[in-house]
C-alpha cells in the first residue's frame, strides 16, 4: 500500500541573520538600506528620479534617531518617539521605492474616554493611504475608522496578549499548513475562538478569499483543502506568501497566520496597522495624555498589552519595511 509522506518545515525562505541582537541588527539593516549610494540604487531600479535618494536618506537617518531617542523613555513619550521613527522611515523609503511619500499624515485622530476605542480615519491624501496601497493595492481603507482595538486585534505578534483586554474576538488566528508529497495540501485552523458548526457554515464568509480554491474538509475540525495540489516544496511557500502570513521570527514548524473577516474591523496589513496604531498612541500621549498616565497603565493588562505593541512596533516594523523593499522575507537571531 502507498503511504503518504508529508513535507516538513516551515516553507519560510529569506534572508536569515544571526547577529545575537535582533533588535539592534534589524536597525543596522535599516542604515545600510538607508545611504544615499542604497536608496540610488532602488530609485534607480524602480524608475524613480535618482536625486530623491538625498532626501530619502535624511527621513531614515531621522527615523534612526527618533528610535535612539525613544529608548529608555515611558509610554508617555515612546509612542511619539516611535510614531514619528516609523513615518520617516516609511517616507523615506516610499520617496525611494515609489517616488513620492505625502505630505500629510494621511490619518485623522479621533479621541475617546476609553483607550482601545481612540481611533483614526483614513483621510483621501497623505502618507498613510499611499503606503497601504503600496502593501495591498486591494484594499481602498479611504474614510474607514480604525479603532485602536481593531488595529491590535489584527497583528498576529499580539494574538495571545488580545484576550487580556476583554474586548472581543481577535481578528487574526493561526494556521498549521499539513501538505503531503504528491498530494493534498490542507489548512488547518488552530485554537479557533468559534465552534465547529460555525466555521463550518460560516468559513467561505470569514475566509472569503480562500472561497473559490479550497473546499471543507468533512473530516478533520477547523480544516480547508485546497482544491489544486501543490507541485512541490516551492509552490506551497509561494501559496502561503500570497493568502497568510507568515511567522517573523524562524521557526521549524509550518504555522502561518490569517486575517478574519467579521464584525466590521477592516482588514489592514501589519504594516499600515502598526502605523496606524502609533498614530492613535502618539496623539494620545499628546492631547489626553491622562489615559495613559500611571497608575492607569502602571501592572494593568491594558497596560501590559500597550507595552507590548510599542515593543513589536519598534522590533518588526523595520523588519517588515526590509521586506517589503527586498522583495523577500527577513530573520533577525
Amino acid at each position: 500500500m502507498f503511504r503518504q509522506i508529508p513535507y516538513v518545515g516551515s516553507f519560510q525562505r529569506g534572508f536569515h541573520i544571526r547577529k545575537g541582537d535582533p533588535l539592534g541588527t534589524c536597525w543596522r539593516y535599516i542604515a545600510r538600506i538607508g545611504t544615499i549610494d542604497s536608496l540610488t540604487r532602488i530609485a534607480a531600479q524602480r524608475g524613480h528620479d535618482a536625486s530623491l535618494a538625498k532626501k530619502a536618506s535624511l527621513r531614515i537617518r531621522q527615523a534612526i534617531e527618533l528610535r535612539t531617542a525613544s529608548t529608555g523613555t515611558s509610554e508617555l513619550t515612546r509612542p511619539l518617539l516611535l510614531y514619528y521613527s516609523a513615518l520617516n522611515l516609511t517616507r523615506g523609503i516610499m520617496l525611494a521605492y515609489m517616488g513620492e511619500a505625502g505630505r500629510s499624515h494621511g490619518l485623522q485622530f479621533f479621541g475617546d474616554r476609553d483607550l482601545l476605542r481612540c481611533s483614526a480615519t483614513v483621510s483621501t491624501k497623505g502618507t498613510f493611504g499611499l503606503f497601504a496601497r503600496s502593501v495591498d493595492s486591494t484594499l481602498d481603507l479611504t474614510g474607514k475608522a480604525l479603532s485602536l482595538r481593531d488595529l491590535i486585534s489584527l497583528l498576529p505578534e499580539l494574538r495571545h496578549d488580545f484576550p487580556l483586554l476583554k474586548s472581543g474576538r481577535p481578528s487574526v488566528v493561526a494556521v498549521k499548513i499539513v501538505a503531503w508529497i504528491q498530494g493534498d495540501m490542507f489548512l488547518r485552523f488552530l485554537s479557533p475562538d468559534y465552534l465547529r458548526e460555525e466555521f463550518d457554515a460560516r468559513w467561505s464568509e470569514m475566509f472569503f478569499w480562500f472561497k473559490d480554491i479550497c473546499e471543507l474538509d468533512p473530516n478533520t475540525p477547523f480544516t480547508l483543502r485546497v482544491k489544486e495540489k501543490p507541485l512541490n516544496e516551492t509552490a506551497i511557500g509561494d501559496f502561503c506568501r500570497k493568502y497568510l502570513f507568515g511567522e517573523l521570527e524562524w521557526r521549524p514548524d509550518a504555522v502561518w497566520y490569517d486575517h478574519i473577516a467579521r464584525d466590521n474591523v477592516p482588514l489592514v496589513k501589519r504594516l499600515p496597522a502598526y502605523l496606524a496604531a502609533l498614530f492613535i498612541l502618539s496623539n494620545v500621549v499628546r492631547y489626553e495624555p491622562e489615559l495613559v498616565e500611571p497608575p492607569s497603565l502602571d501592572s494593568t493588562d491594558l497596560g501590559y498589552v500597550i507595552t507590548e505593541l510599542l515593543n513589536s512596533a519598534e522590533r518588526y516594523f523595520p523588519q517588515l519595511v526590509l521586506e517589503l523593499v527586498m522583495g523577500q522575507p527577513w530573520f533577525f537571531e
